[in-house]
């Protein structure tokens, strides 16, 4: 019954996190979209390099809580599920069919904050102002806007495929060490 009550608690907590995530990237649109707004309608390209400054640690945030998720997944799978409780395990099998597989060569998490790096780079790009680059302060602000890009593309890029497998294997050595 105590087992019952852990499992039940976890999956709510799942549910919170999830909806974390949801409302956070539901916020992040509404201030990129704003602070874009407001860049746009300026003469000078920096500013819209301010969503940056939005992107970066939402997109951490995010990351760290798809990570509980996966956490607590693992969790469950290894100390809860097998007589009366099957969803994440079965979950697991799923993923690893191959055409299941196959589709997920990045998480979709990813797919705003790519969305409106490229969006936001782009927009950037159209903003500078080519025929001065002569003039430091131009090629400056290039330099800033592409490290900014290529950081947040490398974060994508190591984060693209978060799951279970490495947590579950951390809680099997928990469980075994008892």
């Amino acid at each position: 019954m105590e087992n019952d009550k852990e499992y039940l608690m976890l999956r709510e907590e799942i549910l919170h996190l999830d909806t974390i995530i949801n409302n956070t990237i539901n916020f992040f649109y509404i201030f990129v979209s704003a602070v874009l707004a407001y860049a746009i309608s300026q003469e000078d390209a920096v500013f819209v390099l301010i969503p940056w400054v939005i992107i970066i640690p939402t997109y951490r945030i995010i990351v760290g809580k798809r990570k509980n998720i996966f956490r607590i997944a693992a969790y469950l799978n290894v100390f809860h599920e097998g007589k009366s409780f099957n969803w994440e395990r079965r979950q697991k099998k799923m993923y690893e069919t191959t055409s299941y597989r196959r589709s997920k060569k990045i998480s979709s998490f990813n797919y705003p904050f790519i969305f409106v790096s490229t969006m936001v780079m782009i927009i950037f790009v159209m903003k500078i102002k080519w025929n001065e680059l002569g003039i430091n302060m131009e090629l400056l602000k290039i330099i800033a806007g592409t490290i900014l890009y290529i950081v947040q593309i490398a974060a994508i890029i190591k984060n693209r495929k978060i799951d279970a497998e490495k947590y579950i294997l951390q809680w099997e050595k928990i469980k075994q060490s008892k």
